[in-house]
């Protein structure tokens, strides 16, 4: 038994022996912390939102509720289609009102009017309940009832966004609106 604790013993010396002499006061060696390459983060400009154009179109009809006097510029196409058949229609033209609103409505309309494959000029005044109006220069007059003309030539429907699918324009020119598919 002796001689197994000599043995202990001496094992022990020597592993206290590669202990002490592997032991330079410095620190162990650590392994270098790894680092993942990262992609400096981009700045991005706050993209502005989309313009919202029923919305400048509703308040551009608010402001003109107001007023009694008003010039609007209409273009309108129309393609009906019977049978296969395309009938292009449309009309171009200026519109000049006075007394919007009152008993004293005064309208001169002036551009040009499609039918089919026919387009002539469109040249109408409108003024104390009568219709003037002048096509392939042969002069017309009719009594209208001033709601009856504004139903035609300064339609309810075109102030309604509502009757509109698709409502665009141009972001450079932001008094100009486009509507597309009517319902």
């Amino acid at each position: 038994m002796m001689k197994t604790l000599r043995i202990i013993a001496l094992l022990l010396a020597i592993s206290m022996l590669f202990v002490f002499t592997g032991c330079n006061n410095e620190p162990a060696p650590t392994t270098p912390p790894t680092t993942v390459p990262t992609t400096p983060p981009t700045t991005t400009e706050p993209t502005e939102p989309p313009v919202d154009w029923a919305g400048l179109y509703s308040d551009a009809l608010g402001k003109l509720a107001e007023n009694t006097n008003l010039t609007l510029t209409v273009k309108e196409d129309t393609v009906t289609s019977i049978g296969g058949k395309d009938f292009p229609s449309g009309t171009a033209y200026t519109a000049k009102y006075q007394g919007l609103g009152t008993d004293n409505l005064l309208a001169h309309l002036d551009g040009t009017n499609l039918s089919g494959s026919y387009e002539y000029d469109l040249d109408a005044t409108y003024a104390e309940g009568i219709l003037y109006f002048t096509v392939d220069d042969s002069k017309f007059c009719s009594p209208l009832e001033s709601d009856v003309f504004l139903a035609g030539f300064f339609p309810p429907a075109l102030f309604s966004v509502e009757n509109y699918g698709e409502i665009t324009g141009d972001e450079s020119d932001l008094t100009t609106i486009t509507f597309g598919s009517p319902i």
